[in-house]
This record gives C-alpha cells, sequence and structure tokens, in this order.
C-alpha cells in the first residue's frame, strides 16, 4: 500500500529507466595517465582532463564519464572486478606526434580487444612485417574505423586461411567486397563480411563451389608475386646455403675477409636469390 503511495506522489519513471537503461552514480578523478577508475575497472578520457573531478553513469553495459554537463567519454562496461583498461585511442591523441610508438602500442591494444581472429592476425603480421609494424598497425586501425569491427574480423579471419598478412590485402579484400558479385575465385565468401552479397548467376555459384576447396592466395590481386614463388625463391636460397657445405662457406669468407681489408664489401648469392632478397 505504501510503495502504491509513493509511487503515485512521485510520478512515473523516465523512458529511459524504464528500458533498463538508468546509470547509477559514482564520483571519481581522473589519473595521471586519462583514466578513470570505477568498480574495479579503468576507462580512458582525453588527456585534457588529467586531474579533472567527473561524475560517472554506470549502465547496464556500458559506462559515460561526465564532467560538468559535458560527455567525455562512453566505453563498453568491463566486468566489474576484471583489473581491465577499456582505452580509446583517441584520447591520446595530442601525444601521438612527440610519441609515435604510444600510437602504434595503442592501436595495436584496441585491435587485439576485438576478439581471437585479430589476436591470431596481429601476431603472425608482428613476425612477418616486423619492419613496417607502424604502418601495418595504423593501416589496420583506420580500416578498422572504416569498416567496424565485425567486416574486419572477417576479413582478417579470411586472409589468415591464405597466409595473407598486411594492410594491403585488408584494403584488397574491402574494394572487392564493394563490387556487385563476389569472385569465384577467392571462394568461400568470407562469414559476415558483406551481408547478402552472392553471385549473381548460377554459373558463377557453380565455380564459386568447384574453387572452395582450393582458394587462392591474394596476392595476385594486388600485382605482386604469389606466396609460392616467393618460398621457391627462398628455397633455392637455402638450399644453396645448405648444399654447398663448408668448401662454399669458406670461400665466402675468405672473399669477405679480403673484401673487408680492401674497405670494400662482396655479396655472392645465386641470380635466383639475388632476385628474391630483391623482392
Amino acid at each position: 500500500m505504501r510503495l502504491t503511495e509513493e509511487a503515485a506522489k512521485g510520478g512515473p519513471l523516465p523512458a529511459t529507466a524504464r528500458a533498463g537503461d538508468y546509470g547509477f552514480f559514482h564520483s571519481a578523478r581522473v589519473s595521471a595517465e586519462a583514466l578513470v577508475a570505477v568498480l574495479g575497472n579503468q576507462y580512458s578520457v582525453p588527456i585534457v582532463h588529467v586531474g579533472a573531478p567527473v561524475a560517472v553513469r554506470v549502465h547496464r553495459d556500458r559506462m559515460a564519464i561526465w564532467r560538468d554537463t559535458t560527455r567525455l567519454a562512453e566505453h563498453r562496461r568491463a566486468p566489474d572486478g576484471a583489473h581491465q583498461r577499456v582505452v580509446e585511442p583517441e584520447h591520446y591523441s595530442l601525444l601521438f606526434a612527440k610519441k609515435p610508438r604510444a600510437q602504434v602500442m595503442l592501436y595495436r591494444e584496441a585491435l587485439l580487444q576485438l576478439g581471437q581472429p585479430a589476436r591470431w592476425y596481429l601476431s603472425e603480421l608482428s613476425h612477418r612485417r616486423r619492419a613496417w609494424l607502424r604502418e601495418e598497425v595504423v593501416g589496420i586501425y583506420t580500416l578498422y574505423q572504416q569498416v567496424g569491427a565485425e567486416r574486419l574480423l572477417a576479413m582478417m579471419a579470411y586472409a589468415t586461411e591464405r597466409s595473407a598478412y598486411g594492410v594491403d590485402y585488408l584494403r584488397a579484400l574491402t574494394e572487392l567486397a564493394e563490387r556487385p558479385t563476389w569472385p569465384a575465385l577467392l571462394a568461400p565468401l568470407p562469414a559476415g563480411l558483406v551481408a547478402g552479397l552472392v553471385p549473381a548467376t548460377a554459373a558463377a555459384t557453380a565455380a564459386t563451389a568447384a574453387t572452395a576447396a582450393a582458394p587462392v592466395a591474394l596476392a595476385g590481386l594486388l600485382g605482386g608475386p604469389s606466396q609460392d614463388e616467393v618460398d621457391r625463391a627462398l628455397d633455392v636460397y637455402e638450399h644453396y646455403v645448405q648444399v654447398e657445405g663448408v668448401e662454399a662457406s669458406t670461400d665466402a669468407l675468405d672473399r669477405s675477409n679480403a673484401a673487408a681489408a680492401a674497405g670494400t664489401a662482396v655479396l655472392d648469392l645465386p641470380a635466383t636469390a639475388a632476385a628474391a632478397v630483391a623482392r
């Protein structure tokens, strides 16, 4: 009886509360790392607000961080007490000019949080493209902003199956997905890449089924050598190094020592191996 009387006096709840989206209030302060600690996790805000008092609205599946009447950030809600850092890389963009490594680390961390396909892809990419890792990570993160997490993960899984590691391959898949039909040569269609995209004709459908068991690499789409060609060239080089044995190694070492004494450099590789290195 009392609850009925209080409800009548209080009036109807806001629409957001009726929808189960009411945010419980927490007060906090922005740390020196531009992070706000709430319920056992940390959430980022733009670095210009370091040290400021903020109000946090804790919703069922998200966190909204406010400073007075300005919303500074909104993040997915991590499990309470998980000790996770939920970071939006753009909150630190003012530092990127002076600390480019920080940009790469933040972008990489954000990509890794997308799911297992991203973790597999970036792990292998770090080994194969280490010298160009900054360009690769920044490029993939930019692509993520353009196409979203679902499509990017689908492309990563598709490219991983074909050992196609690099942002250029992912961009090529994006361009192919914008065509009216998915090329039968690259069958099967990556699940979730483009909803409703199917070959336009029965012949294309048959070609898709025929090639599904033997998908091809994506390198040919970019005008570069196929992975098999690169592997064969490397095999030739490794065979030369191993089969020629001590005599070849000794001759090469003698020539190298003589060149060093004369102040010059010598590179003695077969033409095929040299071509592989040039690639």
